[in-house]
């Protein structure tokens, strides 16, 4: 019996985390004692005093021992990163094109505009209701599983020094836009800068403003115009088909380098 996509997606997911799991615990990292004593890790018994330079393809003589057991390491962890990052660049790669041709198309298909601003307003509601559910969702499993928890004190005191600038400017940035300058961002002063940097409330405004033009011309210059469009939103989904198939080994590579 053939498994269908989402199970194969869940297996690659159980997979990807047993992996990631079993690596972690048996790959053992190089510490530092308090008095200078070097505790060799696991780089260090496959002869990789230099991680970083290692992984760089640099020469260093830390790095002269690196033998064939090293080298598939080293393979091994480029694979799985490039996996995962390449399914991610491809979902990015389709989910602007999506929104820009299933909505001019859909807007354009409805010539009340009563009932296109209703679709419009609904679309912008969804998109604002599941981005607070995304961010819900994120914060509630941030707080019960505590994913740094488990970092040695040096690590996390490391990462919350380079977050907490960059956290800092989005929260002042955030504190300086009111009601009006939030709604007045929704539409782009340069369409095609927001449709490069996936502003996605602005493509959606975008879109349905086009949309409404092609309801608003006349027909025989419309109609073509829509057929574009129209076998464009085929081509991406088609593309998505695709891309999906690579999922469950994406998100396997994603998980085991987590």
């Amino acid at each position: 019996m053939k498994l269908a996509l989402h199970w194969k997606i869940l297996i690659g997911l159980v997979l990807g985390l047993a992996a990631g799991i079993i690596v972690h615990l048996a790959w053992a990292p190089t510490e530092i004692l308090p008095g200078g004593e070097r505790v060799a890790g696991t780089w260090d018994r496959l002869g990789v005093g230099d991680v970083a330079t290692y992984f760089a393809g640099k020469a260093s003589d830390a790095n002269a021992d690196a033998g064939l057991a090293a080298g598939v390491a080293k393979f091994a962890v480029n694979a799985n990163t490039f996996a995962g990052q390449l399914f991610l660049r491809l979902l990015k790669l389709i989910a602007v094109p999506i929104v820009v041709f299933s909505l001019i198309v859909g807007a354009s298909s409805l010539n009340d505009l009563k009932k296109l601003s209703r679709i419009g307003g609904k679309t912008i509601a969804i998109y604002i209701s599941t981005t607070a559910i995304a961010i819900t969702i994120g914060l509630v499993l941030a707080n019960v599983v505590q994913p740094g928890r488990y970092l040695p004190d040096e690590d996390r005191t490391q990462l919350t020094q380079r977050e907490l600038a960059n956290a800092t400017a989005k929260i002042e940035a955030a504190a300086d836009r009111d009601v009006w300058r939030t709604i007045l961002d929704i539409v782009p002063e340069n369409p095609f800068d927001a449709i490069a940097s996936g502003r996605m409330l602005q493509v959606v405004c975008l879109s349905l403003m086009v949309g409404i033009g092609l309801t608003l011309i006349p027909e025989v210059k419309a109609r073509p115009i829509i057929v574009f469009f129209d076998g464009m939103t085929d081509v991406v989904i088609k593309l998505i088909h695709i891309i999906m198939l690579a999922a469950p080994y994406a998100v396997f590579a994603l998980m085991a380098n987590a």
